[in-house]
């Protein structure tokens, strides 16, 4: 014997399927939320972990100075890699903004440097 499907039937089983939906929508935001705190706390450990350490190896030129701040060319490793020219701002001997160009970098900084007619600055 079969059973007569009503509309009544079919709108509950419509709302059962928008309720079922919204528990997985739920579920599911609260994964990436899980997950993103997740991320979070292992960039906390990592940056805990990884320290940033620099050694000026040779000081070239102090460009300017005002008052506790110098603007300085250093030849520096950062974190024992690789010696970079390190051009930046230093406040009370703490590191400030600045740029660290490579070898390759500051050969074509110097490059440029030569070709510029400095009467134009």
């Amino acid at each position: 014997m079969k059973r007569e499907i009503t509309l009544t039937d079919i709108l509950k089983k419509i709302e059962e399927c928008k309720q079922a939906q919204k528990q997985m929508k739920a579920r599911y935001r609260q994964d990436k939320i899980d997950q993103y705190y997740i991320r979070i706390g292992e960039i906390d450990k990592v940056s805990d972990t990884n320290k940033f350490d620099y050694e000026i190896n040779e000081k070239i030129e102090v460009l300017s100075e005002n008052n506790n701040t110098t603007k300085e060319v250093n030849i520096i490793t950062y974190n024992n890699q690789y010696r970079k020219l390190d051009i930046r701002n230093w406040s009370d001997g703490k590191m400030q903004k600045g740029i660290t160009l490579s070898r390759d970098e500051a050969v074509k900084l110097k490059e440029a440097l030569n070709k510029l007619d400095f009467t134009k600055i």
